[in-house]
């Protein structure tokens, strides 16, 4: 075999071929017997591998190829004027369909939540996930009229509502509070009957309060409250609205 393997790595380096009496299988080797139409078989240097496929052949051309040492195995086809490398694909930097990450299945694209992500607080955005629509005013009983959601999610939400009063009264004022606490006052100074929308970001740990509340009525003013919503990036876990 040693001087078989000799005489055909001889041929290869003068003209890159097997020759006509010898055929390959499965990269041994042996004499051909009475076997028409036999795809040609080269033992090739990358040289000698680029110089063939730069060469003139005919649309329809193939031939398998094997590197010096029989490691390396490609076949070659020829359509349209282009060679094309027909080989046994790598697939050892792939995943299966089957491998999932934290439960979604790779056999389409996914989509992460910031549940999916351990330690990832929520993150203010222009998703909506709490909203407390209905318009309260603080006439009732001569009360505050406020709206509270207590959020169960750690980082950052953003809040919304809108505000308005029967009159310009600039001694009223209006308070956004986290857990009981002012962390913005809004004074009156919008147009009387016309509702103003107001948004802020606010840090949250988790089973934080947040409420807007304005100032008792004392028979000046009547201020009411509407619209108040809490956006940040979805998550499964479900807020609790305390007062709507």
């Amino acid at each position: 075999m040693n001087d078989l393997q000799e005489q055909v790595n001889g041929l290869s380096e003068k003209i890159g071929t097997l020759p006509d009496n010898f055929h390959t299988h499965n990269g041994i080797n042996s004499k051909k017997v009475a076997v028409k139409d036999v795809i040609k078989s080269f033992i090739f240097t990358t040289t000698q591998l680029n110089n063939y496929l730069a060469s003139n052949t005919t649309n329809g051309d193939e031939f398998n190829y094997y590197n010096s040492d029989i490691s390396e195995y490609g076949k070659y086809f020829r359509l349209n004027k282009i060679w094309t490398k027909v080989g046994v694909p790598d697939l050892s930097g792939y995943v299966p369909t089957s491998r999932t990450v934290n439960g979604h299945a790779l056999s389409s694209n996914i989509s992460l939540t910031t549940d999916d992500i351990s330690g990832l607080g929520s993150v203010a955005s222009d998703n909506l996930k709490d909203d407390l629509s209905t318009e309260r005013s603080n006439t009732l009983y001569y009360s505050y009229t406020s709206k509270q959601v207590r959020i169960n999610r750690a980082g950052t939400v953003r809040v919304s509502f809108a505000i308005h009063s029967n009159t310009n009264y600039s001694a009223w004022s209006c308070h956004l509070r986290l857990n009981g606490n002012t962390i913005q006052t809004i004074q009156n100074t919008a147009t009387p009957y016309v509702y103003t929308t107001y948004t802020y970001d606010v840090s949250v740990g988790i089973s934080d309060t947040i409420d807007v509340t304005t100032d008792a009525y004392t028979g000046n003013c009547t201020f009411y409250i509407k619209d108040f919503k809490v956006f940040y990036d979805y998550t499964t876990l479900t807020d609790n609205i305390l007062i709507n």
